[in-house]
Formats: C-alpha cells, sequence, structure tokens
C-alpha cells in the first residue's frame, strides 16, 4: 500500500512540474506573440504616423498636429496623419497654403522651421485676399520639423 501511495505521489509531483514547464512555455508563447504584435504595429505606416501627430500634439500642447509626406514624383504634399483640430488637414483651406509653405522651407533648409503668425511673416508671402478668412484662427504659429526615411 505504502509503495502504491508513493507511485501515486511520485507521479503527482511529476505532473506538477510537467504543467509548471507547460504553464512557463505558454507565457512565454504569449509574451512573445505580444512583442511580434507591438513590433508589427510600430512598423506599421498609418500607426506610426498617427503616433508621431498624437505625440507631438501633446508634447507642444497645441491645438492640432498635422503630418505631411511630400511625394517628390508629383512635387507635393498629402496629408498622412492629423490629431486634434488642424484647419490644414483641409487642403482647400488657405491654411493649407501657409503650413505647405512652411514644411517646404523645412525640407529645402533640412531643419525646423517655426512660423509665429503666419499672416504676418514675410517670408511666406500669403494672398491678400484670404486674410479674412484665416484671422478667425487663433493659433497660427506653425512648425515644420523635416523628418527623413533611412535605407528606404
Amino acid at each position: 500500500m505504502i509503495e502504491t501511495l508513493v507511485g501515486q505521489a511520485a507521479v503527482a509531483m511529476r505532473n506538477a512540474r510537467l504543467f509548471a514547464q507547460s504553464e512557463a512555455r505558454r507565457r512565454a508563447a504569449k509574451s512573445l506573440a505580444e512583442i511580434s504584435r507591438d513590433l508589427a504595429q510600430a512598423l506599421d505606416p498609418e500607426i506610426l504616423a498617427q503616433q508621431i501627430v498624437d505625440g507631438a500634439r501633446d508634447l507642444l500642447q497645441s491645438q492640432g498636429a498635422i503630418l505631411l509626406r511630400f511625394d517628390s514624383d508629383l512635387s507635393e504634399f498629402a496629408t498622412t496623419a492629423t490629431a486634434g483640430n488642424t484647419p490644414a488637414a483641409d487642403m482647400e483651406s488657405p491654411v493649407a497654403l501657409a503650413v505647405h509653405n512652411v514644411a517646404a522651407r523645412a525640407i529645402r533648409e533640412r531643419r525646423p522651421v517655426g512660423v509665429q503668425d503666419f499672416l504676418v511673416d514675410a517670408l511666406l508671402a500669403l494672398p491678400s485676399d484670404w486674410g479674412s478668412h484665416a484671422e478667425s484662427i487663433t493659433d497660427r504659429a506653425l512648425l515644420a520639423v523635416p523628418l527623413t526615411v533611412q535605407g528606404g
């Protein structure tokens, strides 16, 4: 009878050890799957673009942020992502012209370019006929930072 109990105890201990090992492998696989998912999301251009504008808006405590991509084949900007209230997202908006001019200058000069008030900045040379429309916009400061893709 004692031999039977000892045998059953040995089997129970072996099963507990196997279960613990199996559980450890399951947790490791789950962790690797989560890391893999997070890496895949980080490599998703749309998610990365949204993270950039969300982070920039939070960091600068601005009303809005926009990420533009310059298409060199078409020689024009395309909106990649926006955060918050940004009238520049409307490409027909006169504000978009100011944003594009500042962004083009940042790309050309390969450095960040800031403008305190796009309505009065002499370097922007904006059309005078849309000043009244843009005057309703209270946040007229712009900051453009060129981002470059390496090896892409």
